[in-house]
This record gives structure tokens, C-alpha cells and sequence, in this order.
């Protein structure tokens, strides 16, 4: 099992109520050393952030583990799901998590690594294709046990009916930001 030594470790036995930790913002309080606790907004926005900093954090240090960052393993797992056709580089960069503004280069790594191939498109000359290897699917693969062992280890306080609750909070604030409704 992995540690995670630079955040404080993941440890769960000090969430003795998951509710009252909800209400009071204890851990957001000690983790920010702050007196009381800002406004509701402000709390889950900034408590948003914390989480979001924490998440990434475990998560590259996983696949640091693997010699990857979390922004390779993303262009990995999305050509995972595009399958033999592969996809074009502008679709991969629609698609990645973390918004690299040069994609080409990350896919530049990743082929140099011999996780990808890359050809241009013959119907479109313009248009450059990417698609995994046999050692980049190997790579993407063997890394989702230990993922989804550390998504149960940091979700392991939160029960699932609230993990489907958070996820649909997640979700409407993803559409605000995103995709907000025309006025």
C-alpha cells in the first residue's frame, strides 16, 4: 500500500463522525489554521481547492511510480478508450483533465517512451492520429488496481449513497462552469 507522506498520510481514523466533520468544517479549520469557519460558499469553495490539491497530489505520486505524470497517464487512459483507430491530437487535447496548451510535446514523451504511435491522417494530411502501443496499454492497465485502490482508500469514510450525492454536486458545478445556460 502506498504512503503518502507529504499530505499527512490518509489517515482515516481520525474521521469519527462524518457529519459533524460536514457541519463544522473541522478538518478544513486545522488544515488552514483558521479561528472559525468562512461562510458557506466560501468554505466549500475553498474546501474544493484543499481537496482537489490533495487529490492530485496522492495521484501523482502514484504514477510517479510508474514514470509517468498525471497528465501522460490521462492522454494514455483516453487513447485507451478510442481503442485501435486512435484519435487526433486535437481530440485528445479536448478531452485531457488539466489543459495542456502543448499537447505535442506531452504526446512527444509519450511516443519517445513507446507508449504511442503517432501517423497522419491519410483522408487529411493536416490531421495527426495518436493510438497506444502494446506497452502503453500494458502501462495504463497496471495501473488501475492501484488507482482504485487509492480512490477506496480516500473515499473510505464517505458512504456510497453520499459519494453518488457528492458526485452529482461535482457534476452541476462542472455545468455551471463550463456549460452555463444562456441568460
Amino acid at each position: 500500500m502506498l504512503e503518502y507522506r507529504h499530505l499527512g498520510g490518509l489517515d482515516n481514523t481520525r474521521l469519527n463522525d462524518y457529519k459533524s466533520v460536514m457541519t463544522t468544517s473541522a478538518h478544513l479549520l486545522r488544515h488552514l489554521h483558521l479561528q472559525q469557519p468562512p461562510d458557506p460558499a466560501n468554505r466549500a469553495w475553498i474546501s474544493i481547492l484543499v481537496v482537489a490539491h490533495g487529490l492530485k497530489a496522492v495521484s501523482e505520486q502514484l504514477f510517479r511510480e510508474y514514470g509517468i505524470t498525471g497528465q501522460q497517464y490521462n492522454v494514455l487512459r483516453i487513447l485507451r478508450g478510442a481503442g485501435d483507430g486512435g484519435m487526433s491530437c486535437s481530440c485528445i487535447a479536448e478531452r485531457v483533465i488539466d489543459r495542456d496548451p502543448d499537447i505535442t510535446r506531452l504526446l512527444d514523451r509519450l511516443e519517445r517512451a513507446g507508449h504511442i504511435e503517432r501517423w497522419r491522417n491519410p483522408a487529411d494530411r493536416r490531421s495527426v492520429r495518436a493510438r497506444l502501443k502494446p506497452s502503453g496499454q500494458a502501462l495504463v492497465d497496471g495501473i488501475d488496481q492501484p488507482l482504485a485502490q487509492l480512490q477506496t482508500q480516500v473515499f473510505t469514510t464517505i458512504p456510497p449513497s453520499d459519494q453518488k450525492q457528492l458526485a452529482a454536486l461535482l457534476d452541476s458545478m462542472i455545468g455551471a462552469l463550463y456549460y452555463p445556460s444562456p441568460e
